[in-house]
């Protein structure tokens, strides 16, 4: 992990008297020991968007201002006007001194935001509202930390929720997904430094997506379509980074698109049309700071004349790999068909760092006891998503002997198997 030293120039030592708006006044030791100095790095991980922040983005001339406040009270100590000149961090002099016996709680964001403090620095939060449009969404970061030395290491972490898309290629067809756009969604919050989640989210906004290349085709293979990165695997540098909420089923945030199939030989046309598809519905119906949201984008039911279908895939901001496997579909919604599909995850799983595993039924199923299926290589935590078509998830349940392995529950359409 790369860090960012901030460095301090050698400078007569001083005296520093600091009061604040009490007129509580604090003493620094006159002590080489004492200067105050910053090391600071973005919590890991491997993106390379220019909007998105990581330990190799600093670009000289970049400013920040980290606040100490002295015992966790409000009352400030000392604000530092860090500078970065492309190799070193500063602050202008004279050189600051930790006070004896006290301890300092540092605030920091990047870029810059409203930052208010209550009563105590327990009660610290910033004001954001995300930027109006694809191609001006900036990254936000934050730290804090509490500390008796004068050698203060800030790790700032991200804060907002990264949205990306994908979609999963379909043997022999050329899939077109176009006009993508995130809509109704709130953009102004309150981030809440001791938690770190946001609160008071309010305001609507659209936010219109570009794939990273443009018009991105599926090329007729059946791989997943990562549309933020020219394809490949999901490395997300066309991400959206929006405000962190909930949402509900079926109303508010939503997300729409058209779409062209067409035969990869003949390149006649199979299907067209719009869709829309509300956040609500999936799995996971809450963003949460730091973390990626995929929405993958599954077209083949429509050659059944069923709905098109939709996973989404949320894995930690800072790793860099596909979580998600593709789509299982299955003939009929049979124990066994059902099982075989998980079975067969199973072996898909091997040694990767797949944790989500989805199956699509071609109708909702009906009184299956699950008992038999191979689970030797899932992890803790990974989840088997079994999607029925007209949400009636009741009809899938667990033998006692899976139910101490798996935890079975539902969200919208889809039954999830966790293994636990």
């Amino acid at each position: 992990m790369k860090r960012i030293f901030w460095g301090l120039a050698a400078l007569p030592l001083l005296m520093l008297i600091a009061t604040s708006c009490a007129q509580e006044v604090v003493e620094s030791k006159n002590d080489i020991n004492n200067q105050i100095g910053f090391s600071a790095f973005v919590g890991k991980q491997t993106l390379t968007k220019v909007a998105e922040f990581t330990n190799s983005s600093w670009a000289s001339g970049n400013t920040f201002t980290a606040r100490a406040y002295i015992n966790g009270t409000a009352t400030l100590f000392h604000d530092f006007p860090l500078t970065f000149d492309g190799t070193n961090w500063s602050y202008p002099t004279p050189l600051i001194y930790h006070p004896a016996s006290t301890t300092l709680t540092y605030f920091a964001c990047y870029p810059s935001a409203s930052f208010t403090l209550g009563a105590s620095t327990a009660t610290a939060t910033l004001s954001y509202t995300t930027a109006p449009g694809a191609g001006e969404l900036m990254d936000l970061i934050a730290a804090t930390t509490t500390t008796t030395s004068p050698a203060v290491t800030l790790t700032f972490n991200h804060i907002l929720s990264q949205i990306n898309f994908a979609v999963q290629g379909i043997t022999d067809v050329d899939i077109l997904v176009s006009n993508i756009a995130v809509n109704s969604v709130s953009n102004t919050g309150t981030y809440l430094y001791n938690s770190g989640t946001w609160s008071g989210q309010s305001g609507t906004a659209t936010y219109p997506y570009t794939p990273h290349t443009g018009a991105m085709h599926t090329n007729g293979s059946n791989a997943i379509l990562y549309l933020g990165n020219g394809g490949g695997t999901n490395t997300y540098t066309n991400a959206l980074m929006l405000m962190p909420q909930t949402f509900t089923p079926s109303a508010g945030g939503n997300f729409t698109f058209s779409y062209t199939i067409t035969d990869h030989t003949t390149s006649a046309v199979l299907k067209s049309g719009a869709a829309t598809a509300y956040f609500g519905d999936f799995s996971v119906t809450t963003w949460v700071p730091g973390k990626r949201y995929v929405y993958l984008i599954d077209f083949s039911n429509l050659f059944e004349d069923e709905p098109i279908t939709f996973t989404i895939e949320v894995n930690p901001w800072e790793e860099d790999s596909p979580f998600i496997a593709p789509v299982l579909y299955v003939a009929n919604a049979t124990k066994r068909a059902i099982e075989t599909a998980i079975s067969a995850h199973n072996t898909t799983k091997g040694s990767t760092s797949l944790n989500q595993f989805p199956i699509s039924l071609p109708q909702d199923p009906v009184d299956i006891e699950l008992d038999t299926f191979d689970e030797a290589n899932f992890a803790v935590g990974d989840k088997i998503i079994i999607n029925c078509p007209d949400g009636v998830t009741s009809g899938i349940t667990l033998s006692a002997g899976k139910s101490s392995i798996w935890a079975l529950t539902t969200s919208g359409k889809d039954v999830i198997l966790t293994k636990s």
